[in-house]
Formats: structure tokens, sequence, C-alpha cells
């Protein structure tokens, strides 16, 4: 996971003591303090978190958690939050409505998307064979649909959840 990171320019990574996929035996007040201390380090603008619809519990947790603990208050440093889509766990949900991921930003990866999957290649412990949608071939492809959608080559495709301007 580190050297994914790093090949792609992330600097620093933070990684807490939670069970994997078992978050719901974490009372939600520990994951959200664990976020309030990593928000007071790095002072973030925007975050981009899980889609609540994901079919992963820890996502969904994840994102209930990152939301209270960016209350929009007085000095809070996060403006912006945008929920992101997951390979495997967005699209494996039931689709309802208050399941499916309806991205409304459309952010432009054409001169990144080589870079992406050259990062997953790397990630080899959450890297699947196609058709999996884990798959270089379908992250490839995946972006492409998602640009076919906004009129781009490739895009990375998110829903906005909170704006302050100010």
């Amino acid at each position: 996971m580190y050297e994914a990171n790093s090949s792609i320019g992330i600097k620093k990574v933070f990684q807490a003591d939670f069970p994997d996929n078992a978050f719901d035996s974490v009372p939600l007040l520990k994951i959200v303090k664990e976020i309030e201390r990593v928000k007071n380090i790095v002072n973030p603008q925007i975050i981009f978190t899980h889609h609540i619809g994901d079919i992963n519990i820890d996502h969904q947790l994840t994102h209930k958690a990152v939301l209270t603990a960016t209350r929009p208050m007085e000095n809070e440093s996060v403006k912006t939050i945008y929920a992101m889509e997951v390979p495997s766990s967005t699209e494996w949900n039931s689709y309802s409505k208050e399941t499916a991921f309806i991205p409304n930003v459309f952010v432009n990866i054409t001169d990144f998307i080589d870079d992406k999957v050259r990062a997953m290649a790397i990630y080899k412990s959450e890297l699947r064979e196609y058709p999996h949608p884990r798959s270089l071939q379908f992250i490839k492809e995946m972006a492409k649909t998602n640009g076919v959608k906004s009129g781009l080559k490739y895009s990375e495709n998110f829903i906005l959840i909170r704006n302050i301007i100010e």
C-alpha cells in the first residue's frame, strides 16, 4: 500500500488499528476521534471519502464518521467533501435510491490514467484478474466509461456531499 501511494506522490499515509471489514464492531465515536486526530494534523479543506451506499461496512461507517468529524461548525477546516466509488464495493450493493452512486463531479484524469493503473499494479494484495472490478483492465475501462459520461477520454467521478463557499 505504501509503495503504491508513493508512486503517485502521496507523502504520508495514516493508518489506524481497526479490524478489517468489521468496523461495525468498533464504536462509531472511536472512528470519529481517529478521523479528528488526523484532521487536526493535516488541516484539510477537502476530504474524499467512501460512498455511503458501498456494500463494504467499513466504507459505510467511514462515510458516517467523516461527516460527523467534519460537522460544519465555526473553525472547521473541511469545506468540501466528496464521495468516491470503489470498484467491487460501490456497484456490488443492491440498487436503490439510497445506494446508487450518482456522480455530479467529473474530473479529467486522461493525463494520469497510466499512473493510476501503475499504482494499482503495485498494490498486489487488492489486485484481481479480469473481469473482476479491481483488475487493471477494468480500472482503465471504468475510467473510460466514466469519461464517456462526461465528454472526457478518462474521468474519475464523485458525488459532492458538501461544499461551503465563504
